[in-house]
């Protein structure tokens, strides 16, 4: 397809340590293509909204149950509950979306566990679940009226916000399942 040959002519000729693909909501032709193995990572949005985790609920079966019924370790993913409100409404949605996130990844994740199956390190079981980078445990990120519509990414104060708060420990984790890539 064209993003694949657009893909393979950056990686050849630019020669990034990264790319980062932002794909429209939804089921769409890209979105599609970047649920088709071309991506190291997917980090997906989420709200406590039902129709949020129906979408969810497909991609998680497109990246963990469909793969590791046919053999394959699961595709990379983070989940980012978006869109959190402030106060005691946004402690309630971020338990909530966790225990939902838990409960969808291990139906449609996570691969049985490791002393039950010939399941190897190369997949997330329930026995990985322990782990605070476990692929259900989401990264919340409050709702933040800065950030809802901006005309330059340059603008001091929106530049500050994504700088701050919850996106650096966003990025170290998706940083650090790279470096656990190259360990290995």
């Amino acid at each position: 397809s064209g993003l694949w040959k657009l893909l393979a002519r950056v990686r050849d000729e630019l020669k990034p340590n990264w790319i980062l693909l932002d794909a429209r909501t939804g089921i769409s032709e890209p979105a599609g293509q970047l649920l088709s193995g071309i991506a190291h990572l997917h980090v997906l949005l989420g709200t406590t909204q039902d129709q949020s985790w129906h979408g969810l609920n497909r991609v998680f079966d497109r990246l963990g149950k469909e793969r590791v019924l046919a053999g394959h370790p699961q595709a990379e993913l983070l989940v980012v509950q978006a869109m959190v409100p402030s106060g005691e409404p946004g402690k309630a949605a971020k338990v909530a979306f966790a225990a939902r996130a838990e409960e969808e990844l291990d139906n449609r994740y996570y691969a049985a566990r490791e002393d039950d199956t010939d399941v190897d390190d190369r997949f997330w079981t329930l026995d990985d679940k322990g782990s605070q980078d476990a692929p259900h445990v989401p990264m919340p990120v409050d709702y933040d009226s800065k950030l809802a519509s901006f005309g330059d990414i340059a603008e001091a104060e929106v530049a500050d916000a994504l700088c701050s708060g919850p996106y650096p420990p966003i990025a170290e984790r998706i940083v650090s399942r790279f470096l656990m890539d190259t360990e290995t």
